[in-house]
């Protein structure tokens, strides 16, 4: 009897464990895991190289880029950050690619500092 409940105290306490990682290890989560191809930071400071220099041949692959390296860290973070946040981010990165498209330099770097600033409420 005594040993059930050890068993079961431990495996609750491990469940609690794993859901307080999983909600508050959103710093963590938004790391890089696999090099460049994750790395959001990195994918929205060369789109804002690109988009500063108002080189857009480059400017398109950086968002591209961007929104790959996206796709693979939200469903990382969903349960640690606050769905406005993510959907805030999610309008920007959509509104970021058609001021690409139309070449437009201010309305692309106002998405990406409202990316940046999202990006960083995300812990």
């Amino acid at each position: 009897m005594s040993r059930t409940r050890a068993v079961l105290g431990a495996l609750i306490v491990l469940v609690l464990a794993f859901f307080l990682f999983v909600m508050a290890g959103a710093s963590w989560l938004k790391r890089p895991w696999h090099g460049r191809s994750d790395d959001v930071s990195w994918a929205m400071n060369e789109a804002w190289r690109a988009i500063q220099q108002e080189k857009w041949s480059d400017a398109g692959p950086s968002v591209r880029s961007l929104q790959a390296a996206w796709r693979q860290v939200s469903p990382r973070i969903q349960f640690s950050v606050e769905i406005d946040d993510l959907m805030t981010f999610d309008e920007s990165l959509e509104r970021l690619k058609a001021a690409v498209a139309a070449k437009d330099k201010a309305s692309g770097l106002v998405e990406l500092a409202t990316m940046k600033s999202r990006w960083r409420a995300m812990d």
